[in-house]
This record gives structure tokens, sequence and C-alpha cells, in this order.
């Protein structure tokens, strides 16, 4: 069990998320940390347009570095499932979901072209 949660599939994803004052504004419903101990594990972020309305957005990732390395183009497929079904916990129209994408990987060096 030890070993499965230190795995970045499932781990902790601080990593991904360090921001350190992410409420500036007083429109955050929602952000990645949760509970005493601000653990980055929320399926999804949810930021409100106004101080009226209820109209806003929800922001979510998906990554799959481990896959990468395996199979570069299932990895792109399952981080995008990912996002998308972390994105279910709040009220989406699938159509007005946008993606972002990020790929980084060590050009130029021997062996680290292939994805």
């Amino acid at each position: 069990a030890f070993d499965v949660l230190r795995h970045p599939t499932v781990a902790n994803k601080r990593f991904l998320v360090t921001i350190g004052d992410r409420t500036v504004g007083g429109l955050n419903h929602r952000d990645q940390m949760v509970g005493p101990w601000q653990v980055p594990v929320a399926d999804c972020a949810v930021t409100l347009a106004d101080f009226q309305g209820f109209a806003g957005e929800a922001m979510s990732m998906g990554e799959r570095m481990p896959l990468a390395s395996v199979n570069a183009p299932a990895s792109g497929r399952m981080a995008v499932a990912e996002a998308i079904t972390n994105l279910l916990a709040a009220p989406i129209e699938l159509p007005r979901v946008k993606l972002s994408a990020n790929w980084m990987a060590a050009c130029g060096e021997p062996g680290e072209d292939a994805a």
C-alpha cells in the first residue's frame, strides 16, 4: 500500500499545485487544496464569475507521466480522459470544455526524442 500511495498517479499533487496565495479576489469557490493540511487532491477547482451570480468556471488537471515514457500517444489520451472525468464533479456541458496542454520533454538529449 505504501508503494501505491507514493506513485505520482495517486499521490499528493503538491508538485503541480504550489501557488502560495490562491484566493486573492474572493471568487474561489473550491480550489484543489483540501483539508486542514491543504493537500491538492480535489477533482476540480471552481471559481465564480462575480459576487452576485452563480456562473463561473471549473478547472481540472490530467497527467499520465509514467505512461508517457512507454506510450506517448496513450498518455495524452489518458490525461485528457482524466481531466474530463475530474470535471464531472462540477455541473459541466461537454461542448463547452476547453483543453490546454503542456508537453515537457528533454529534446535533444540521447534517448529522449522518442516521444
